[in-house]
């Protein structure tokens, strides 16, 4: 992860000042190309920038966080054409976006879902100390005092 120690800042700075990038170049054609096209677009050059490894930013403060919720503001207005003073947060739950805490947070969820339920890769579940319910269970029900008879 990219940071810029001389400002303070613990975000990757090329993913910020990447997602800017696509951002402008996109506000530029957003005009010709229509609303749908622009969606797509956002999504995958910028949401999926924002989205990509965000799992270790799970622990960082809110302060840290927002140049990214910055950029996901932003990439809403610019789908919905709005302007910098109006309201993101109803943009944001038309869209289906979450906010970037709550995307890692969903993310980290998923990852550990996947891992309980042993859908993820053998070499993530190695680094886990979560057993699946049904290892768990067999492993508790082995515990128990044998039944009488």
């Amino acid at each position: 992860m990219f940071t810029d120690r001389e400002h303070g800042w613990c975000v990757p700075v090329f993913t910020v000042w990447n997602c800017y990038y696509h951002l402008r170049r996109l506000h530029q054609i957003r005009r010709r190309v229509g609303a749908e096209v622009t969606t797509w677009l956002v999504l995958s050059l910028v949401m999926s920038r924002l989205d990509y490894c965000n799992a270790v930013l799970a622990s960082v403060p809110q302060s840290t966080l927002e140049p990214l919720q910055r950029i996901q503001n932003a990439a809403a207005r610019l789908v919905h054409q709005l302007d910098v003073r109006d309201h993101i947060t109803p943009i944001l739950m038309v869209l289906h976006w979450l906010p970037i805490r709550c995307r890692i947070d969903f993310k980290l969820c998923t990852i550990m879902y996947g891992i309980h339920t042993r859908r993820n890769a053998r070499r993530i579940s190695k680094t886990s100390s979560v057993r699946p319910a049904a290892q768990q269970h067999v492993l508790a029900c082995d515990r128990l005092p044998a039944a009488s008879m």
